[in-house]
């Protein structure tokens, strides 16, 4: 496999089918995504590439849209995919009322782990309560538990040493084998 090193990405995440990367710009990102495109012998790799327009705008990535200021920084906010924008668990559903209430409660913790800052936090909730509201709730924010003055600190994640993106299901049984020997 050849790939040419001056396009390699700052930063590459991938989750199924969806991949996410830093590029230096779009005509390198291109470069990049056109170079495994081309390895591919049957052809069906597909790529979208979405590079902001602007300083001002996000790029959407999973359920999350994320924008790099030029200073650097990163924000986050929610994002749901047009095409489910405004669908969701309906008040006149057949479900138990505690489905709908951890539902709710689901959905608004998701919209602050997201959310970066106090901008995209007012975003990101907007988002939940409009959701909830089209499918017939009138206040589903009563159920939003968000704790204002309990902090849970987060675990210091142990470093990366190596990250492989695709294990063959070869590879994975002769790992768990190997695993369970010991």
């Amino acid at each position: 496999i050849f790939i040419d090193v001056h396009y390699l990405p700052l930063y590459y995440k991938r989750y199924i089918d969806d991949g996410g990367s830093l590029a230096e710009d779009k005509d390198s990102a291109l470069a990049l995504m056109n170079s495994i495109a081309a390895m591919d012998e049957d052809g069906k790799i597909e790529w979208e590439v979405d590079f902001p327009e602007d300083d001002t705008s996000y790029i959407p990535f999973l359920n999350t849209e994320i924008n790099v200021r030029p200073d650097g920084t990163i924000s986050s906010r929610l994002y749901r995919k047009p095409t489910k924008m405004w669908i969701t668990l309906h008040d006149k559903s057949h479900h138990p009322d505690w489905v709908k209430i951890n539902t709710f409660r689901n959905s608004y913790r998701e919209a602050r782990k997201i959310a970066s800052g106090p901008e995209e936090l007012v975003y990101s909730l907007a988002i939940v309560d409009t959701l909830y509201k089209k499918n017939g709730f009138s206040n589903p924010r009563q159920y939003d538990t968000h704790p204002s003055t309990r902090q849970i600190p987060k675990p210091t994640p142990a470093p990366v040493v190596l990250t492989l993106d695709f294990l063959s299901q070869n590879l994975v049984y002769k790992i768990r084998n190997e695993v369970k020997r010991l």
